[in-house]
Protein backbone atom coordinates (compact mmCIF):
# COMPACT_ATOMS: atom_id res chain seq x y z
CA UNK A 1 0.00 0.00 0.00
CA UNK A 2 1.38 3.68 -0.84
CA UNK A 3 1.00 5.86 1.93
CA UNK A 4 -1.32 8.93 1.64
CA UNK A 5 -0.25 12.69 2.77
CA UNK A 6 -2.04 11.79 6.03
CA UNK A 7 -0.07 8.49 6.26
CA UNK A 8 -3.17 6.30 5.37
CA UNK A 9 -3.31 3.98 3.25
CA UNK A 10 -4.21 4.52 -0.48
CA UNK A 11 -7.76 2.92 -1.64
CA UNK A 12 -9.93 4.02 -4.14
CA UNK A 13 -13.31 3.68 -4.76
CA UNK A 14 -14.58 1.44 -7.72
CA UNK A 15 -16.60 2.70 -10.08
CA UNK A 16 -19.08 1.08 -13.03
CA UNK A 17 -17.79 1.47 -16.42
CA UNK A 18 -19.23 3.99 -18.79
CA UNK A 19 -19.77 4.03 -22.67
CA UNK A 20 -16.16 5.41 -23.87
CA UNK A 21 -18.06 5.77 -27.00
CA UNK A 22 -20.50 8.33 -25.96
CA UNK A 23 -19.68 11.75 -26.66
CA UNK A 24 -18.93 14.05 -23.61
CA UNK A 25 -21.46 16.73 -23.14
CA UNK A 26 -19.42 19.62 -21.68
CA UNK A 27 -15.53 18.65 -21.27
CA UNK A 28 -16.40 15.15 -20.19
CA UNK A 29 -18.40 15.76 -17.43
CA UNK A 30 -21.50 13.21 -17.26
CA UNK A 31 -24.53 14.91 -15.66
CA UNK A 32 -26.08 12.79 -12.90
CA UNK A 33 -23.52 11.16 -11.85
CA UNK A 34 -21.53 12.95 -9.15
CA UNK A 35 -21.48 11.00 -5.77
CA UNK A 36 -20.80 13.15 -2.57
CA UNK A 37 -18.78 15.23 -4.52
CA UNK A 38 -16.72 13.51 -6.68
CA UNK A 39 -17.31 14.58 -10.35
CA UNK A 40 -17.51 11.65 -13.06
CA UNK A 41 -16.11 12.39 -16.05
CA UNK A 42 -15.27 10.78 -19.37
CA UNK A 43 -11.78 10.97 -20.51
CA UNK A 44 -12.96 12.25 -24.50
CA UNK A 45 -11.78 15.95 -24.26
CA UNK A 46 -9.90 15.76 -21.22
CA UNK A 47 -6.68 13.65 -22.88
CA UNK A 48 -5.06 13.91 -26.41
CA UNK A 49 -5.86 10.42 -26.64
CA UNK A 50 -8.64 9.04 -29.91
CA UNK A 51 -10.39 5.25 -30.11
CA UNK A 52 -8.53 2.41 -29.03
CA UNK A 53 -5.53 4.31 -27.70
CA UNK A 54 -7.92 5.28 -24.85
CA UNK A 55 -7.37 3.24 -21.64
CA UNK A 56 -9.54 5.24 -18.92
CA UNK A 57 -13.06 4.65 -18.80
CA UNK A 58 -14.15 7.11 -16.19
CA UNK A 59 -12.33 10.12 -14.72
CA UNK A 60 -12.91 10.82 -10.89
CA UNK A 61 -12.36 14.27 -9.98
CA UNK A 62 -13.48 14.96 -6.35
CA UNK A 63 -12.44 18.86 -6.32
CA UNK A 64 -9.09 18.17 -3.76
CA UNK A 65 -7.10 19.66 -6.68
CA UNK A 66 -3.63 17.97 -6.34
CA UNK A 67 -5.54 14.39 -7.52
CA UNK A 68 -7.49 12.63 -9.51
CA UNK A 69 -8.73 9.17 -10.21
CA UNK A 70 -9.92 6.75 -12.62
CA UNK A 71 -11.04 3.39 -13.26
CA UNK A 72 -9.86 0.74 -16.20
CA UNK A 73 -11.73 -2.09 -17.82
CA UNK A 74 -9.08 -4.15 -19.16
CA UNK A 75 -10.71 -5.64 -22.46
CA UNK A 76 -9.28 -6.61 -25.93
CA UNK A 77 -9.18 -3.98 -28.83
CA UNK A 78 -6.77 -1.34 -27.13
CA UNK A 79 -3.91 -0.36 -28.75
CA UNK A 80 -2.28 -1.79 -26.10
CA UNK A 81 -3.92 -4.78 -25.84
CA UNK A 82 -2.18 -8.62 -25.77
CA UNK A 83 -3.41 -11.34 -28.15
CA UNK A 84 -5.73 -12.70 -25.61
CA UNK A 85 -6.71 -9.43 -24.72
CA UNK A 86 -4.51 -8.64 -21.83
CA UNK A 87 -2.79 -5.72 -21.13
CA UNK A 88 1.22 -5.88 -20.15
CA UNK A 89 2.05 -4.82 -16.71
CA UNK A 90 4.09 -1.86 -18.17
CA UNK A 91 0.87 -0.58 -19.47
CA UNK A 92 0.10 0.71 -16.31
CA UNK A 93 2.56 3.64 -17.21
CA UNK A 94 0.71 4.47 -19.40
CA UNK A 95 -2.52 4.82 -18.02
CA UNK A 96 -1.03 7.02 -14.90
CA UNK A 97 -0.14 9.16 -17.49
CA UNK A 98 -3.20 9.08 -19.30
CA UNK A 99 -4.72 10.16 -15.54
CA UNK A 100 -1.27 13.21 -15.46
CA UNK A 101 -2.82 14.50 -18.83
CA UNK A 102 -6.53 14.63 -17.46
CA UNK A 103 -5.20 16.42 -14.24
CA UNK A 104 -3.29 18.62 -15.85
CA UNK A 105 -6.44 20.21 -19.04
CA UNK A 106 -8.84 20.15 -15.61
CA UNK A 107 -6.45 22.42 -13.83
CA UNK A 108 -5.27 24.57 -16.97
CA UNK A 109 -6.57 28.16 -16.85
CA UNK A 110 -8.22 27.26 -20.34
CA UNK A 111 -10.22 24.13 -18.63
CA UNK A 112 -12.84 24.92 -21.82
CA UNK A 113 -9.91 24.53 -24.35
CA UNK A 114 -8.43 21.67 -25.95
CA UNK A 115 -6.67 18.83 -23.66
CA UNK A 116 -3.82 19.44 -22.33
CA UNK A 117 -0.56 17.85 -24.45
CA UNK A 118 2.87 17.29 -22.37
CA UNK A 119 5.32 15.05 -22.16
CA UNK A 120 6.17 11.88 -19.54
CA UNK A 121 9.58 12.64 -18.95
CA UNK A 122 10.47 10.14 -16.37
CA UNK A 123 9.03 7.11 -14.29
CA UNK A 124 10.93 5.94 -11.29
CA UNK A 125 10.51 3.04 -9.02
CA UNK A 126 7.46 2.04 -11.42
CA UNK A 127 6.62 -1.74 -9.50
CA UNK A 128 4.09 -3.72 -11.19
CA UNK A 129 3.30 -6.93 -9.46
CA UNK A 130 1.48 -8.88 -12.41
CA UNK A 131 3.22 -9.68 -15.76
CA UNK A 132 0.09 -8.93 -17.33
CA UNK A 133 -3.43 -7.41 -16.44
CA UNK A 134 -6.53 -10.51 -17.48
CA UNK A 135 -9.20 -9.29 -19.52
CA UNK A 136 -12.04 -8.24 -17.12
CA UNK A 137 -9.85 -6.78 -14.16
CA UNK A 138 -11.00 -3.70 -12.78
CA UNK A 139 -8.35 -1.12 -12.17
CA UNK A 140 -8.65 1.70 -10.19
CA UNK A 141 -6.08 4.23 -10.91
CA UNK A 142 -4.96 7.34 -8.96
CA UNK A 143 -2.44 10.39 -9.17
CA UNK A 144 -1.05 12.78 -6.64
CA UNK A 145 0.65 16.07 -7.77
CA UNK A 146 3.60 15.68 -5.64
CA UNK A 147 5.59 18.40 -6.76
CA UNK A 148 5.37 21.00 -9.41
CA UNK A 149 7.83 23.96 -10.26
CA UNK A 150 5.73 26.56 -12.32
CA UNK A 151 7.34 26.20 -15.47
CA UNK A 152 5.37 22.93 -16.65
CA UNK A 153 7.48 20.73 -14.92
CA UNK A 154 5.19 18.30 -12.57
CA UNK A 155 5.79 14.78 -10.33
CA UNK A 156 3.26 12.72 -9.35
CA UNK A 157 2.87 9.82 -7.32
CA UNK A 158 0.79 6.97 -9.71
CA UNK A 159 -0.72 3.72 -8.01
CA UNK A 160 -2.77 1.36 -9.56
CA UNK A 161 -5.05 -1.01 -7.66
CA UNK A 162 -7.45 -3.97 -8.48
CA UNK A 163 -9.88 -5.52 -5.34
CA UNK A 164 -8.34 -3.24 -2.72
CA UNK A 165 -4.63 -4.22 -3.66
CA UNK A 166 -2.29 -2.29 -5.03
CA UNK A 167 -0.55 -4.02 -7.89
CA UNK A 168 1.17 -1.58 -9.35
CA UNK A 169 3.18 2.08 -8.46
CA UNK A 170 5.26 4.47 -9.03
CA UNK A 171 6.39 8.12 -9.43
CA UNK A 172 5.90 10.30 -13.18
CA UNK A 173 7.89 13.14 -14.19
CA UNK A 174 5.63 15.34 -16.93
CA UNK A 175 6.53 18.21 -18.78
CA UNK A 176 3.46 20.67 -19.97
CA UNK A 177 3.68 22.34 -23.67
CA UNK A 178 1.90 25.66 -23.42
CA UNK A 179 2.64 25.40 -27.19
CA UNK A 180 2.64 21.93 -28.62
CA UNK A 181 3.37 22.54 -32.43
CA UNK A 182 6.12 25.10 -31.54
CA UNK A 183 7.45 22.60 -29.61
CA UNK A 184 7.49 20.46 -32.40
CA UNK A 185 8.95 22.54 -34.68
CA UNK A 186 11.90 23.44 -33.02
CA UNK A 187 12.66 19.78 -32.16
CA UNK A 188 12.14 18.96 -35.88
CA UNK A 189 13.89 21.51 -37.80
Amino acid sequence: MSPSPNGASTRLRSCARADKHQPAMIRGSDPGQEQSGTRVLQPFGLIPHVGAAVLLDEIRDTGQGDRLSATVLVRPGTAFSSADGSLPGWVGVEILAQLVAAFATLASSEPAGPARVGLLTGVRMYRCRPDNFSPGTLLEAGIVEAMTDGSGIGVFDGTLTSAGEVVAEGILTAYRLDDPEAFLRGVLS
